[in-house]
């Protein structure tokens, strides 16, 4: 493939000594130069595959004065995309035909080779199964891949990284002591994006000591904390494509929490225990900005003295259900307890 490039001259008095001509920096001469009166067009042929800015100063020997112009980049390039995909963990549980079932979460690394790349260029579909051949729902990775942002550029190569997660159905028994006994508890941190552009998370290793005490609380194992920090660090990092941008009051909120698996039946606590995490991108807390809200004084009480009030359980939280939507019935934004400083959601704004 080549590009003709045509050069067009209106000078009574030409001369083709008078005009330099330049492709990215080296004098180039026009294959030649034809004249029609007073106007002079020349041809040059560019061709190879590469980026080009063409020059051109002309001196007008009447005036004595120069006449610049240059060229918007040029692209030739007729070299298919090279696409190649890598997956960080070989893993297989088990192998059906060409499908692979792994049992853990994998990455996978789209290196694509091309001069001219565009990510908007890029459409991906990413659809799965789990091991019963049900659907499971998936990422917006078209999305993802389409923000040119999400790749690294090395040369003419391009590369992107997408995590397929494992499962987020959880099948457990129904005597399951996080179904009979509720011994469940949780966490709830966000990751922010900096105006600088780095991904943030506001002191993880506090959300570790608190889970740690909830779980004590509740007869559970504590999970260690450098583990739980190591595990924010991973999930964010695996899904730092949907941290939302700075400025927007949007965020990626991040749930981590553990439950008590095994079946049981007798009051006792659980002898399994699963610790999860998982993400998702969600808006600012208050939507129409931080404003004065109206409280309703509940008589209902969310945890009883020397109880669970505390600690992050779920218990807590399903107590205040019924206060929370009888005060937006009777459109109030939130409750409170007499006597007790927090309002429910377990945030107050002054």
């Amino acid at each position: 493939m080549s590009v003709t490039v045509t050069f067009r001259i209106e000078e009574a008095n030409f001369y083709a000594e008078d005009v330099a001509i330049a492709v990215n920096g080296e004098k180039r001469v026009p294959d030649q130069w034809i004249q029609n009166g007073d106007v002079w067009t020349g041809t040059m042929t560019l061709s190879g595959d590469g980026d080009y800015y063409v020059t051109m100063d002309d001196t007008d020997r009447s005036d004595n004065k120069m006449h610049s112009y240059q060229s918007e980049k040029i692209v030739i390039d007729t070299t298919a995309p090279a696409i190649h995909v890598t997956y960080s963990n070989q893993d297989v549980k088990r192998t059906e035909e060409s499908r692979l079932y792994f049992d853990r979460t994998q990455t996978a690394t789209i290196q694509i080779t091309e001069h001219n790349f565009r990510a908007d260029d890029v459409a991906a579909e990413v659809t799965a199964v789990d091991v019963t051949g049900r659907n499971v729902a998936v990422a917006d990775y078209a999305a993802y891949l389409s923000n040119r942002s999400n790749w690294k550029k090395g040369g003419d190569v391009y590369t992107a990284n997408i995590t397929y997660p494992v499962d987020a159905n959880i099948v457990l028994n129904e005597c399951a002591g996080v179904f009979q006994y509720a011994q469940t508890v949780f966490e709830g941190l966000k990751a922010y994006t900096t105006e600088k552009g780095n991904i943030v998370v506001f002191r993880p290793d506090l959300n570790a000591e608190r889970l740690e005490q909830s779980a004590l609380r509740l007869e559970m194992p504590a999970f260690p904390r450098d583990r739980f920090v190591d595990a924010i660090v991973e999930t964010v990092k695996a899904n730092d494509g949907f941290v939302p941008p700075y400025g927007t009051g949007a965020t990626l909120y991040i749930r981590p929490y553990m439950f008590g698996s095994n079946p049981v039946i007798g009051v006792k606590p659980a002898d399994e225990y699963q610790f999860r995490v998982f993400c998702t991108p969600v808006g600012p807390y208050f939507k129409g900005g931080a404003k004065p809200i109206t409280i309703r004084v509940s008589d209902f009480d969310r945890a009883a003295p020397h109880g669970t009030g505390n600690i992050k359980a779920g218990l807590n939280y399903a107590m205040s259900l019924h206060a929370i939507v009888t005060a937006h019935k009777e459109v109030f934004d939130d409750i409170q307890k007499v006597g007790m400083q927090p309002v429910m959601s377990d945030y107050i704004y002054v």
